[in-house]
């Protein structure tokens, strides 16, 4: 059973890093459990998301690394082999702007199979908290209905 890393990250950096062994599911119940503490319902809200993370790994793999990542749909593309890392964010700071949402604060939970994924796994924790740059946020407008970026420039 690989360990499991829980990464505490606010606003583009990362405060703790646990690594914690047992079921990944029973982990992140305990995680979120212990997160309430961290969450301030009158200025957040509490959220848990899942998600895939790709991951690339240049070949040759090693049998250790075949072995680690074949649970999570290995698989060849060109000179690399990808797999798909679940990985829980549990937001307990964030806020909705006009022009997006952002999370200050996340606990991210993810396997930790190996010292490479470890790695993938702190840069997904920081980039969740990052402020987005100006031209994110203007990509991000672009991205709105026409008229939802009218009724926000009335306001």
């Amino acid at each position: 059973m690989p360990e499991i890393m829980v990464v505490r990250s606010e606003r583009g950096e990362v405060k703790s890093v646990e690594r914690k062994q047992g079921d990944l599911l029973q982990v992140l119940k305990r995680v979120v459990a212990e997160a309430i503490d961290f969450w301030n319902p009158e200025s957040s809200d509490f959220i848990v998301i899942k998600d895939m993370f790709p991951i690339s790994v240049k070949l040759p793999i090693t049998p250790q690394q075949y072995e680690a990542y074949s649970p999570y749909n290995l698989r060849r593309a060109g000179d690399v082999a990808e797999f798909d890392l679940p990985v829980f964010m549990v937001s307990f700071e964030n806020e909705y702007r006009k022009d997006g949402y952002i999370d200050r604060g996340v606990l991210v939970v993810a396997p930790r199979l190996d010292d490479y994924v470890e790695k993938a796994i702190l840069e997904i924790a920081v980039a969740a908290t990052q402020e987005p740059t100006e031209e994110e946020e203007a990509a991000l407008e672009e991205e709105l209905p026409e008229e939802v970026r009218e009724a926000l420039e009335e306001e």
